[in-house]
């Protein structure tokens, strides 16, 4: 019999060559879509790996950070610890030289004829003297602790 004008038989492999064809056409575009997957895959893996390392850069970063506003507010602290205790000495030894206008220098020793404690006169003995390196003990290591602190 005839179909259209022609063969059954014709046009039944004219229709199967066209299946063919288009079955090769899809597992070229198959394959050629596996190969662009297979290099996207590669490149996201990349990045994955580029965005986990600075990640991790990141949080060291941040650690680090918070340890120097640590140490920061440490030295602060100290600072202003040491000042305090500064200055407390010189009111109690009665010191008003060991800074200039808020920058730390050195001091004269007082000469203590009072007794900081009980107020009554001292003599010229080894208590006065055992007094007196007692206040330029306390008030070196009051000036070194300030200076350090002013350091860091």
């Amino acid at each position: 019999t005839t179909f259209e004008g022609g063969d059954h038989n014709a046009w039944f492999t004219k229709c199967q060559r066209r299946v063919e064809e288009a079955a090769e056409t899809v597992q070229l575009n198959e394959a050629l879509f596996a190969s662009q997957k297979s290099d996207q895959d590669s490149k996201l893996n990349l990045l994955r790996g580029e965005v986990k390392m600075e990640t991790n850069v990141l949080h060291l970063v941040k650690t680090t950070l918070q340890d120097m506003q640590y140490q920061v507010d440490r030295s602060e602290f100290a600072s202003i610890a040491a000042k305090e205790n500064l200055l407390t000495l010189e009111n109690q030894w009665n010191i008003s030289d060991t800074s200039n206008n808020g920058v730390v220098g050195s001091f004269v020793s007082p000469r203590v004829s009072v007794c900081p404690t009980c107020k009554q006169p001292m003599a010229e003995d080894h208590s006065h003297e055992h007094l007196q390196s007692e206040i330029d003990a306390s008030l070196n290591i009051a000036l070194e602790k300030v200076q350090k602190s002013t350091q860091t």
